[in-house]
């Protein structure tokens, strides 16, 4: 069941993104096949979309390469840190045994948020390749506003402290003091974690805003 709601899922996302089926010269001469679903990667139920940085060399003088690459790195470290913050919610759950200080439904908001940074991320990818590379106006607007919703969550992933976001706000909140009261050993790796993925969002929001500047200049 579980194998074919995914084979429907990935026919609905291919037959979204088959819709730029017209190819588009590169510089080299060489065409883009918008039905060559390969990423995120080449096989079964994982393919997609396509998208292939390679294609965009030589554009505009590499200018097309550069800024889709820009917007790339920043969804790469986005999803990164949501994964990581997957990660350090299941550890926490596990490890605190108290609804209280930290409640176990924080993996499940983990989960959702893996999810939309994965649909999201490459709803935003896949449209600014798109709207750079054909080029499409519209595309490229569609993947601009859904990143700027992007960004504010981040924002605020960066700063919250509370459910399963370990923001700077984090180290004054109650949990976070009820945890040492209990003196429990997981406190320290907490806060280690609490200013990792805190930094790291910063860093993930500090890319993005770059990033949608060079498309807005673009």
């Amino acid at each position: 069941m579980a194998a074919a709601g995914r084979a429907v899922a990935g026919s609905a996302f291919r037959g979204v993104t088959a819709g730029a089926t017209a190819a588009t010269r590169g510089a080299a001469g060489s065409e883009i096949d918008w039905t060559n679903f390969n990423y995120p990667c080449s096989g079964e139920p994982c393919n997609l979309l396509h998208f292939d940085l390679a294609e965009l060399r030589g554009k505009q003088g590499d200018a097309v390469f550069t800024v889709v690459r820009t917007v790339y790195a920043w969804f790469l470290l986005s999803f990164g840190v949501v994964c990581l913050n997957f990660l350090n919610s299941f550890i926490l759950a596990v490890a605190i045994d108290s609804s209280v200080i930290y409640s176990g439904v924080n993996v499940v908001y983990g989960l959702f948020n893996f999810i939309i940074a994965s649909v999201c991320g490459l709803f935003v990818v896949y449209n600014i390749y798109k709207g750079l590379a054909v080029p499409s106006p519209k595309a490229k607007r569609n993947g601009q506003a859904v990143m700027v919703v992007l960004l504010i969550l981040s924002f605020i992933q960066m700063l919250m402290g509370a459910g399963n976001t370990n923001g700077f706000a984090n180290f004054g909140t109650d949990r976070m003091a009820l945890a040492e009261a209990a003196d429990l050993g997981i406190v320290g790796y907490w806060k280690a974690m609490t200013v990792i993925e805190s930094l790291l969002w910063m860093g993930a929001v500090g890319l993005g805003v770059f990033a949608f500047w060079r498309l807005h200049t673009f």
